[in-house]
């Protein structure tokens, strides 16, 4: 007990004597985050498009590139790339932490040269925890997978999340089952490696043994452990849906009232966007900032040698031996101007070309869907009445060469008949009611054909 009340002030005084230097650390390490995964997610979009051979991609296209090996490589890499930054972040902010209790000042300068003197057997550390995590998850996936395509790939996905029929009950059931051991054997994970990257800071511990000594150290402590954790994510998820609230709140007083004016509805927009990611950024500052003085005196009061003194040695062998790369305060502001500039041309870039007129245009998704069967004659017909400058809609070939309006690849959710569009002829799809399920009146509407439609 007494090690618990003395571990939440520790690190509440921790946290309050060294935030400057913990937020500029962390923003830093966020700028870093930003330029590498937005540059790593972009070569896996490229990666996605050149598979493909298309040059626009639909949400099932992405579902499906995600679902092969190739998608499932892309989706390691960025999430390797994301937890390495993230070790060598809690490095350098647990860095000045360990200062402060020192009675010493580090800066953030400091603290990114701490990280980057520890870089590799952080990152190596990092590596082996994706392996292990990976290993461990892999057989629930394949299970998952065999899920899906044993009871999910019958019909169109869309029948089933429409209907869903006693097949989806059964397939969610044993997803949320999945996902239930996923997250029990994670939280294990986490609790029983909670403090193999201050094992490897303070007391150079190899990367490689880290994690079995620190299973050693939580002994008998797991469910402490578990309780810090939940606590700071309830409480960190909770600061943020009440800020997330608030700023809702105000958007929904001050965005309507400017709607007679485009450049004035822009201009509180903006303002409310640029509000909403402030207090996001600093609740997410907060959050992993706190984590790290969560981290730190978890380690000092339960994982450590318990005595300061024991953990100098490493602490100054990363005072001593410098990276190659020294940093000063011009260098990192001087990357960290270029990584921002880097996100602005990138931001421009993908704005240019796009008109800014000072009108909106409607367009009927799908025919006026809300009001009429989608891709109906019905649907087009009142779209045009209701005025909209556009009409969406879908096509696919019939097995007799006529090109139709229809979305889903059977019509399990707007018939109730298994047959594929690609399999159907018009012969067929002229018996196929594709209305009535909307309503009993649209009982008449039949598959139109894509001439129909730009005829009306």
């Amino acid at each position: 007990m007494a090690q618990i009340q003395s571990a939440f002030p520790n690190a509440v005084n921790d946290f309050r004597a060294s935030w400057k230097n913990l937020f500029i650390t962390d923003i830093v390490y966020k700028i870093i985050a930003f330029v590498i995964l937005t540059t790593a997610v972009s070569i896996a979009f490229r990666i996605m498009l050149s598979i493909s051979g298309r040059t626009v991609l639909a949400d099932e296209d992405i579902l499906y590139f995600l679902l092969e090996p190739v998608g499932w490589i892309c989706l390691i890499v960025v999430g390797a790339l994301w937890l390495g930054i993230f070790a060598l972040e809690q490095a350098a902010l647990m860095g000045i932490l360990y200062a402060k209790a020192r009675q010493h000042q580090m800066s953030y300068i400091g603290a990114l040269q701490f990280a980057l003197v520890w870089s590799r057997p952080v990152l190596l550390l990092t590596a082996r925890i994706i392996v292990l995590v990976l290993l461990a998850v892999t057989p629930f996936l394949v299970v998952a997978g065999v899920v899906y395509f044993s009871l999910l790939t019958q019909f169109d996905i869309n029948y089933y999340l429409a209907e869903r029929p006693p097949a989806f009950l059964f397939a969610l059931a044993l997803g949320a089952i999945i996902i239930i051991a996923i997250v029990i054997i994670l939280l294990r994970m986490v609790t029983g490696w909670f403090f193999a990257l201050p094992l490897v800071l303070f007391e150079g511990i190899d990367p490689f043994k880290a994690l079995s000594i620190s299973l050693e150290r939580v002994h008998g402590q797991r469910l402490l452990i578990l309780r810090w954790i939940l606590g700071w994510a309830v409480i960190t998820l909770l600061l943020s849906a009440i800020i997330t609230a608030l700023v809702i709140g105000l958007a929904h007083l001050v965005v309507p009232a400017a709607t007679g004016s485009l450049p004035l509805l822009t201009i509180m927009i903006g303002v409310t966007l640029l509000l909403w990611i402030g207090t996001n950024l600093f609740v997410n500052l907060l959050g992993t900032t706190s984590f790290s003085a969560m981290l730190f005196n978890l380690y000092r009061y339960y994982g450590s040698p318990g005595d300061l003194e024991k953990m100098r040695p490493q602490y100054e062998h990363a005072k001593q031996n410098k990276p190659a790369i020294k940093l000063t305060r011009k260098k990192v502001l001087v990357a960290t101007l270029a990584g921002i500039a880097l996100s602005i041309a990138a931001g421009l870039a993908a704005m240019y070309g796009v008109q800014s007129e000072d009108r909106a245009e409607i367009i009927a998704h799908r025919g006026a869907s809300a009001t009429a069967p989608e891709n109906t004659m019905a649907a087009v017909k009142q779209a045009i009445t209701d005025q909209a400058d556009w009409v969406e809609i879908d096509v696919q070939e019939t097995a007799d060469g006529e090109v139709v309006v229809f979305h889903d690849s059977d019509f399990m959710k707007t018939a109730n008949i298994d047959l594929k569009i690609w399999d159907a002829t018009m012969a067929d799809l002229a018996n196929i009611d594709i209305g009535s399920h909307f309503n009993a009146r649209f009982n008449a509407e039949r598959v139109p054909t894509l001439r129909q439609v730009l005829a009306a």
